[in-house]
């Protein structure tokens, strides 16, 4: 069984970027990609280790910073997302059901109408605007594919609301700026730089080692749940005034931190608007759809028949050992052909977001 041309061709698309990545390393594999005190990181080496990095940094649930183990190769990974998302733009291509420019622009004002600043958050994390409608087209696209058929009355969604009010509460939260440093050394020099009457900015900029999405969280206008810090930071909060600065805390992770309190939020009832109510319209026909369309399964049945080629020469020994891997694996049913149900009669947004 073969691909359809759409997909195939999507692949190949996938395909040409490794081709032109691998083509750029031979022909230039002097290209810097950074320089460290006139020390030179080239191109080549930059994309050799991140293919192979072994761990990753993640947020854990309490709000802390760790050093994870990545799961087979943190490359293959990157290439299976890749596929993956070739694979739904191409199946929604052929149902009829892929999104427009248009589409993709109202979705980034329905975004907008639940934060604002959606657009100006993503920028921060590194997205640009090119990168964030590409993200929304693939997010559109399975959306669409998941949920086609699918049509909830707002009615239910009223009773969803009625029957989960403990879903639509603000938990107590608070707004923080945070400087916080691996070694005691430059725990000592920020202390003696704030007590010396430098103001909390100033030093934070030079000390702080907080990731810088993590920095952006705890200082947004609404903060961050107290319930997320861990038990000695939620502690010293507790007991410090709003601009006010608390005393400084180790870490369970290691390393040390000290907060200037800059606003503090009581629990609090959502207020449900019209946007927030699409939005649970939505999530409830991607719930119901998870049943009947099974993105994981769908994905994982056209990779397995896909002619994937992979012409970067280390990457492609990874993806052969993954296909092998995939082809031990008894099929999980037949996949439901792309467009043989009716698309659903609302389909043009997104999943919600909580951006």
């Amino acid at each position: 069984m073969k691909p359809s041309l759409k997909v195939a061709a999507a692949l190949a698309a996938g395909a040409i970027i490794l081709t032109g990545c691998q083509k750029g390393a031979d022909a230039s594999s002097e290209a810097t990609a950074a320089t460290i005190n006139g020390i030179s990181v080239s191109q080549e080496e930059f994309v050799a280790f991140m293919q192979t990095k072994p761990t990753v940094r993640v947020i854990a649930p309490d709000g802390q910073v760790v050093e994870m183990q990545v799961a087979d190769s943190y490359g293959l990974q990157v290439m299976q997302d890749l596929v993956a998302g070739k694979i739904i733009l191409a199946l929604a291509e052929e149902a009829g059901l892929a999104p427009t420019e248009d589409d993709i622009e109202n979705e980034i004002k329905f975004r907008q109408g639940s934060n604002p600043t959606y657009v100006e958050d993503m920028k921060a994390k590194g997205f640009s605007l090119p990168h964030i409608k590409r993200e929304i087209k693939l997010q559109l696209s399975q959306e669409r594919i998941q949920t086609r058929g699918i049509t909830i009355p707002m009615g239910n969604v009223d009773a969803y609301i009625e029957a989960n009010p403990e879903q639509f509460v603000k938990p107590e939260s608070v707004q923080l700026q945070v400087i916080y440093v691996q070694e005691e050394s430059k725990m000592k020099e920020a202390d003696a730089a704030l007590k010396a009457g430098q103001d909390f900015t100033s030093v934070q900029q030079m000390f702080d080692e907080t990731p810088p999405i993590e920095r952006q969280t705890m200082g947004q206008p609404g903060g961050i749940p107290v319930d997320s810090l861990y038990p000695e930071m939620k502690a010293a909060i507790d007991v410090t005034e709003v601009s006010q600065t608390t005393t400084w805390v180790q870490s369970p992770g290691g390393g040390w931190a000290i907060c200037s309190v800059m606003a503090k939020h009581e629990q609090s009832q959502v207020e449900i608007t019209d946007t927030m109510k699409r939005s649970i319209q939505r999530q409830l026909a991607i719930t119901q759809g998870q049943q009947a369309n099974d993105m994981g399964r769908i994905i994982a049945e056209q990779m397995r028949i896909a002619n994937v080629e992979i012409n970067h020469t280390e990457l492609q020994k990874i993806w052969e050992g993954f296909e092998k891997k995939m082809a031990s694996v008894p099929p999980q049913g037949a996949v439901p052909p792309a467009g043989t149900t009716p698309p659903a009669g609302d389909s043009s947004a997104a999943p919600p977001t909580t951006e």
